[in-house]
């Protein structure tokens, strides 16, 4: 079934970091944080989310992070309507699309793009929240991370 270019929507959000006790500079804690609601349901297997981390919480020039093991997970999923579930509630992406153990790693100004691996289609007033797991100690951690999602409202077999 195809849906007509009305249907077809994005959304996107930024997250900053805040100076945590750990160290002085800027970081995004690992929490669960709300992105966005779709109002209208969506089907998550033709959803494309791109990830990009716009800067590391490290005061130097490199902005680097480390890369081979995974210190760096950002996680899609189903926030439910209040944006307050769980963080294994329906995982939208598969849990290795957004990390830094990928091939090549994921530094600082670079982004990465995957479609959606859920069957289960968000409902009419889901939240999509972004868990970042991520390694805070010392400048480790992520300063700021842009995500933007593509998708188009309306589930196969469901009213359009």
């Amino acid at each position: 079934m195809s849906f007509p270019y009305a249907n077809e929507h994005s959304a996107s959000v930024t997250l900053f970091g805040v100076a945590s006790e750990a160290t002085t500079s800027p970081m995004l804690k690992a929490l669960a944080y709300p992105g966005f609601e779709v109002p209208r349901a969506v089907d998550v297997s033709g959803m494309e989310l791109a990830v990009a981390i716009g800067s590391a919480a490290a005061t130097t020039a490199a902005n680097s992070i480390a890369s081979g093991t995974t210190t760096v997970v950002v996680k899609p999923y189903d926030g439910a309507t209040s944006a307050s579930a769980a963080t294994d509630n329906n995982e939208l992406f598969a849990v290795t699309d957004f990390s830094n153990s990928l091939t090549g790693g994921w530094t600082a100004h670079q982004g990465r793009k995957a479609v959606g691996t859920s069957t289960t289609d968000l409902d009419a007033d889901d939240w999509v929240n972004i868990d970042v797991a991520a390694n805070i100690s010392g400048a480790a951690g992520i300063g700021e991370l842009i995500v933007a999602a593509f998708f188009l409202y309306g589930v196969p077999g469901g009213p359009g």
